[in-house]
């Protein structure tokens, strides 16, 4: 007995370590693969995988490891049984991981199928945010209110379209730009509200006070921000070619469907037969309501798309309603555009006529059902494909515009500017005219505190109240005087423009002159791309010189 005990311990370690018993072995599936070969390594017995990274290695080894486990353990058990109690072990375990898991579970085969607590929102065909509801234009001579939110603050106190803004918690803003109307409204409790001893405010939501000009008569509305709908749909018509234009930015909302078929017949009614509809950057949202929208350009009869699902054949989506007649549409998508927005793109293209501009969409075509848990979360899992009119499909590809192009980058032209310091400003006088004021005021047009038309170098209420919004948007406090922080932080900011770029909405440009021409929104997409191949090279040397004046400076 005590010779077969010893030849056994010469071949086999026995381990007793915490209660554990172990028996070491060689185990041929793993010792001949190392972490260092792991980049080499074929795993043929894993649909053919060629492991290239340490996750590829260690997802191998955990399978072996599995593997081996179920067909040594002393019990006996199924591979399935045991990753069933180990799964189980680590929601027990750790149960803050919970959503990570089920997520990255459900995440496995598609990117699409998720799993969301019922307070996420995520379902919700409504995109609310806090506001008063008003939407304005800035004509260059006044702030007009060009749509009010149905539901909104505005609308319930009778804001209408058309209303000129001439006051706001009792300054005159009749001759100031969007911008300082807009940095007041978002904040005004700066304004108005008493800061309490901790340096907060009493009143983060105050009523507000807000003047416009109806027709010449004067009308007060006091306004609390509350909780309204974005504005999915805007509109514009450029009178000079005659198009209608219409930017869709989600497919949410209760009454999308119902707003969008009522603008289309407005429009048609007006007898404009040309039509730009912009979709970029439109992430999606519901089937059911893009479908009800891009049946106001297909035949009745006529298919929209076709879905498939699992195992069987794709079913089409029939039009069941008239279509509306345009002469020429044009439809412009970027790489943000994508799935509900991708699919009524295609339905335009196929089925209207319409031509595609900007830059190849995002390429989601799947689509998720809901599956409602006894907890009232729920989760999401892609059952179906959306297929083309054609009935082909474009997940994961996009859809490719027939004229493409993208916006271009354009280097602002940093005017000269007189001298504004720390000296000059001191001798600003109320009321009197002085290179120092004019030399600020420029400043100030540049950041939008100051329309062209108050650029005169003269201290005046519009200045004031330009100076004292800039002080406000960046300290939270001021007086509407000049000091040094204050000159420090406009300089600061100025400085910061000799760098800037923007981008031009070329894509708008081609799309408005493909109405006249084909061939000449062709040449256009050229010219721009000569110009962008232009303008990258300024930009490059500005920069470069911008740092070497920054390099002298220090």
């Amino acid at each position: 007995m005590i010779k077969k005990l010893t030849a056994i311990i010469l071949s086999v370690c026995i381990l007793l370590t915490c209660g554990i018993c172990a028996f070491a072995t060689n185990i041929d599936e793993v010792e001949d693969i190392s972490e260092d070969q792991a980049g080499s390594v074929i795993g043929s017995d894993l649909y053919g995988t060629i492991f290239q990274s340490r996750s590829d290695y260690l997802y191998m080894l955990f399978e072996k490891i599995v593997d081996v486990y179920v067909k040594n353990h002393l019990y006996e058990f199924t591979k399935e049984e045991a990753m069933d109690k180990f799964v189980y072990d680590m929601i027990a375990d750790h149960p803050e991981l919970y959503e990570m898991m089920i997520n990255t579970f459900l995440g496995t085969m598609d990117d699409y199928s998720s799993y969301h607590e019922s307070s996420s929102g995520f379902l919700s065909v409504r995109s609310p945010r806090a506001g008063y509801g008003i939407i304005v234009k800035d004509t260059g001579d006044a702030v007009v209110i060009s749509s009010v939110i149905k539901g909104s603050a505005a609308a319930d106190a009778g804001v209408k379209v058309g209303d000129r803004i001439v006051k706001v918690m009792g300054y005159d803003v009749s001759r100031v730009p969007w911008t300082v109307i807009s940095l007041m409204l978002n904040k005004p409790y700066i304004y108005i509200s008493e800061k309490t001893s901790t340096g907060g405010y009493a009143d983060y939501n105050p009523l507000t006070e807000i003047v416009v000009d109806r027709g010449g008569e004067l009308v007060t509305f006091n306004l609390q921000k509350d909780v309204v709908d974005n504005e999915m749909l805007s509109y514009e018509y450029f009178e000079d070619s005659g198009i209608a234009y219409i930017g869709i930015s989600s497919f949410l909302g209760d009454t999308l469907d119902t707003d969008f078929a009522k603008l289309l017949n407005d429009i048609a009614d007006k007898g404009i037969k040309k039509l730009i509809i912009d979709l970029r950057d439109n992430g999606g949202g519901s089937l059911d309501l893009v479908l009800n929208m891009a049946e106001n350009f297909v035949e009745k009869d006529g298919v929209l798309c076709y879905f498939r699902t699992k195992n069987s054949k794709p079913s089409a989506v029939i039009s069941e309603n008239g279509k509306i007649e345009f002469d020429s549409i044009s439809v412009l998508i970027n790489e943000n555009t994508a799935s509900a927005a991708e699919l009524m793109a295609s339905i335009l293209r196929n089925k209207a006529g319409a031509v595609l501009i900007g830059k190849p969409s995002y390429g989601k075509a799947l689509g998720q059902s809901v599956y409602n848990l006894v907890t009232g979360d729920y989760i999401t899992i892609t059952t179906y494909e959306v297929l083309d009119a054609n009935g082909e499909s474009y997940n994961e590809e996009g859809l490719i515009p027939d004229l493409a192009i993208d916006n271009v980058e354009m280097l602002y032209e940093f005017p000269a500017l007189e001298i504004f310091n720390h000296v000059n400003y001191k001798g600003i006088e109320e009321g009197v005219y002085s290179e120092a004021c004019l030399a600020l005021e420029k400043r100030l047009n540049i950041m939008g505190y100051l329309r062209d038309s108050s650029v005169d170098g003269i201290w005046d209420d519009d200045t004031h109240l330009a100076v004292y919004v800039f002080q406000m948007a960046h300290f939270s406090e001021g007086n509407g005087q000049l000091d040094d922080s204050t000159v420090t932080l406009i300089t600061n900011v100025i400085n910061g423009y000799k760098d800037y770029t923007y981008y031009e909405d070329s894509q708008l440009d081609v799309a408005k002159l493909y109405h006249s021409s084909f061939s000449q929104a062709k040449r256009l997409v050229a010219e721009k791309e000569r110009l962008a191949n232009k303008q990258k090279e300024l930009i490059e040397a500005n920069r470069a010189k911008v740092l070497a004046e920054l390099d002298e400076e220090n």
